[in-house]
């Protein structure tokens, strides 16, 4: 008896690509084969390298397989499908690599809200496909080169946190964590108000602040000045010269605000001091220097001597006159402040007060008009004069520093009088 059997043709399978094209040397992870007529019974095992190291095949339909990776040698290889009586299907390049390894995290510390850009060292990071994994929180990565990518830090809850990375589906554990700091808060910052024409060191006040190297206070979140850290409540930063009018301060670290609080700054036009007359004056104070600028006699404003307040008298808006208080030889600087606020100094020098030693000839006339000689020290052109009592002789021929010639004055009787 002869009984009716069917027996099938098949076409023969093949494959077009392998996705992912690579995988790791110490195998487990799975690769899928996409082709055509992949059906069970053509095709048995996946095939990988020169030596056909078996791999076990999971078909998926008549046009996809899956395949699980064998341990290899790290290098290029091949992966392709037995499908029987000895005969492979068409060979795709395939490549076996290292295993990533991260080495180290910079910054290792940010606060809470996230934000921060943060660096990944470390070998053999193999695909530009990378997600950053801070505990269960994910973040999009960039590989920047095989030993370095940047993440940026999620919004987290205080606390250390594991890191690892992710490419191409594979994730990597890191033996380091990232530690979140409690969020910033900004209270105040002091002074409040600037000149226009000098920069301003302030003081940013809060709590929660932590040394943290690449720490910025950032202005009006177009421009950043470094920050430095002196408290967990106090830190401090310089505001750069502006025109008139209000800027916004926050923190931020590596350009990503950490703070939302837009402290307002105020700058302020004060150009106040244009002129001193006269420039100089005694070590002993007293003299009287008349000070011109805009708006310079407005309620308010301050005169001060090397730090020194000086007693002012308004003569108009913008002219004051001032007695040079006592100080010690030498230039200094004189300054007009508005509370916290000082405008550019101008300089002021002080000189020894001059001392007379002796006169010759020593006596005169009654009617006056005696030549006298004057000798001592510290002598001043034109700003020092001989006087007779209570009579000031004027004006004085100043030679040198120690050489002085005056005429001596009409007197009323004989007598001895004091010269200075």
């Amino acid at each position: 008896m002869i009984l009716n059997t069917s027996f099938w043709y098949l076409p023969g399978a093949s494959v077009d690509r392998v996705v992912p094209s690579f995988a790791l040397g110490s195998g487990g992870s799975m690769v899928t084969l996409v082709g055509s007529n992949l059906f069970s019974g053509t095709v048995t095992t996946c095939l990988f390298g020169l030596d056909g190291i078996p791999g076990t095949l999971a078909i998926l339909s008549s046009s996809m397989v899956h395949c699980t990776v064998p341990v290899h040698e790290e290098g290029h290889a091949s992966i392709s499908l037995d499908v029987g009586l000895g005969q492979v299907s068409q060979t795709l390049d395939f490549e076996f690599i290292s295993e990533p390894s991260l080495v180290s995290i910079w910054p290792s510390l940010g606060w809470s809200n996230g934000g921060a850009l943060t660096k990944i060292f470390g070998l053999d990071f193999f695909s530009s496909s990378v997600e950053c994994v801070f505990g269960k929180l994910r973040s999009e990565g960039s590989r920047m080169s095989s030993t370095l990518a940047l993440c940026s830090t999620p919004p987290s809850e205080a606390g250390v946190i594991p890191v690892g990375l992710t490419f191409e589906d594979l994730h990597f554990e890191a033996g380091f964590g990232f530690e979140f700091l409690p969020n910033p808060r900004l209270t105040a910052v002091v002074p409040c108000q600037g000149s226009t024409s000098s920069s301003t060191l302030v003081s940013v006040v809060g709590s929660s602040f932590f040394d943290i190297p690449t720490l910025q206070c950032s202005i009006s979140q177009e421009m950043d000045s470094k920050a430095t850290w002196i408290s967990s409540s106090v830190i401090t930063c310089v505001i750069p010269t502006a025109s008139p009018g209000n800027v916004t301060l926050d923190l931020s670290v590596e350009g990503a605000l950490i703070t939302n609080a837009a402290l307002v700054f105020e700058h302020l036009d004060f150009r106040a001091l244009d002129s001193i007359s006269p420039s100089v004056g005694l070590d002993i104070g007293g003299t009287k220097v008349t000070l011109t600028g805009l708006s310079l006699g407005d309620a308010g404003r301050s005169v001060r001597f090397d730090g020194t307040p000086a007693k002012c008298e308004r003569v108009e808006v913008s002219t004051v006159v001032c007695i040079a208080p006592p100080h010690a030889p030498g230039s200094v600087r004189v300054t007009v402040h508005q509370g916290v606020i000082e405008d550019d100094a101008i300089s002021f020098v002080y000189t020894a007060a001059p001392e007379l030693q002796r006169l010759a000839p020593s006596s005169g006339s009654l009617g006056g008009g005696t030549a006298i000689t004057a000798i001592g020290v510290n002598f001043l052109p034109r700003s020092t004069s001989c006087r007779f009592e209570h009579e000031m002789v004027d004006p004085a021929d100043v030679i040198s520093s120690t050489l002085m010639r005056c005429v001596s004055p009409r007197w009323g009787n004989a007598t001895e009088v004091y010269v200075e």
